[in-house]
């Protein structure tokens, strides 16, 4: 197998993105999703970014689709006894939730109550506190889910979550409200509950960030893409996604500040996605509505979680491609990169998999390492790793110039 050797200078900027997740990240985006139009202005910068480094515009350089989400824009408040919890540190409202408020005498259940469809008889006034610790099988999930669904209306329910906190996003509002509070909480003793919970569904407007850089071939086109959303804020509580994906991003906006110092071998596209978190939206509502022929697309990159390769990284549907990802190896074998290369299958877990099943030859590459701050308020720009940020580039630009 020929192999060609980009022989450049890797010319990654680590400053330069360390300041694109830095700006990502901060409190004044809001943790870029959907209340105080946390995504917007996430766009709004990285549009002037792009601007900034001179990328041509597709069309006009962004691409519009409606949605609708369930949001927290106020009171996110809860009491165990007498002690006041901290939204994202002490505990977490489940996405779907709707508005409740009340004071609520505390019923216990564990593991041992979900053995099976047995009917629960609390109160109105007691609202169950479930300990999920055991909570293991799929059965019992089911059973607890058949509960949430049935009791939910009348009570909020609690549950006690042994394993990390980790919040997500809905596109709409359910009929029951779910919280999760850590297990180590004063509420595992505590007698009485209340809550105040403010949760609004919305329509918004969000924005694909669409950018070329002209190769000297024009029939084919590399695509490297990220999304740039995250999950918000939870009342007060603001998630920033440092390494969930503002890592992703600044790498694509790297690789695209490289791709102006020199000509490409094909046209390059860049794009920026919106909603990847509320389910994969924004690449879903591009690849319905490509503004690029997709056809052309001789490969397709997609970036998230940056941020560290202290174990290495991962391709998901690698295991589609064994010649590229044998190229990949060697490439990462002669210079030495990052510590080894995990190839997966098939996973609807990011924006390639709408390509994929499209027909585009697609990858989502993320890093590997020590970072546990996922999806939480603890993903900020001041934990990330980024001992092996230099590697990780030099393997994505060789890779490029090998496809």
């Amino acid at each position: 197998m020929a192999l060609f050797w980009a022989g450049s200078s890797h010319a990654q900027n680590l400053p330069f993105v360390k300041s694109l997740v830095a700006q990502l990240s901060d409190s004044s985006f809001y943790g870029r999703g959907y209340v105080m139009e946390g995504s917007h202005r996430a766009a709004d910068y990285l549009i002037s970014v792009f601007d900034s480094l001179g990328l041509e515009k597709i069309g006009d350089g962004t691409q519009t689709f409606d949605m609708r989400v369930n949001t927290f824009p106020g009171k996110m408040y809860l009491r165990c006894d007498k002690t006041n919890l901290i939204p994202g540190h002490d505990f977490l409202v489940d996405p779907r939730s709707k508005s409740i408020y009340g004071k609520f005498a505390i019923v216990r259940y564990d593991s041992s109550r979900f053995q099976s469809r047995a009917q629960f008889h609390p109160k109105i006034t007691q609202a169950p506190l479930i300990d999920l610790q055991g909570m293991d099988t799929p059965e019992e999930r089911d059973f607890l889910y058949d509960f949430e669904a049935d009791f939910g209306r009348q009570a909020p329910i609690f549950e006690l979550q042994p394993k990390k906190l980790m919040w997500s996003v809905a596109r709409e509002q359910g009929n029951n409200t779910v919280v999760e509070i850590a297990a180590n909480s004063v509420c595992r003793k505590a007698k009485r509950i209340s809550i105040d919970v403010e949760a609004q569904e919305v329509e918004v407007q969000e924005r694909n960030i669409v950018r070329k850089i002209a190769g000297r071939r024009s029939d084919s086109i590399l695509v490297v893409t990220a999304h740039y959303d995250h999950l918000g804020m939870m009342g007060p509580a603001i998630f920033p996604g440092g390494s969930d994906n503002a890592t992703g991003t600044a790498m694509m906006v790297d690789l695209a500040r490289h791709y102006t110092l020199m000509v490409p071998e094909f046209d390059m596209v860049f794009i920026a996605f919106a909603a990847e978190e509320a389910g994969l939206v924004g690449s879903k509502y591009f690849v319905d509505h490509p503004v690029i022929d997709l056809e052309k697309i001789k490969f397709l990159i997609n970036l998230d979680l940056m941020g560290s390769a202290s174990k290495g990284v991962i391709v998901v549907n690698g295991l589609l491609f064994p010649e590229r990802m044998k190229q990949m190896s060697t490439i990462n074998d002669s210079l030495d990169l990052v510590p080894r290369i995990k190839h997966r299958g098939k996973a609807a877990n990011s924006d390639h998999y709408w390509f994929s099943e499209a027909g585009v030859p697609a990858v989502f590459i993320y890093t590997e390492g020590e970072i546990t701050a996922y999806h939480d308020v603890h993903d900020t720009a001041a934990g990330i790793d980024w001992t092996r940020y230099p590697e990780v580039f030099t393997l994505l630009v060789e890779f490029i110039a090998n496809l």
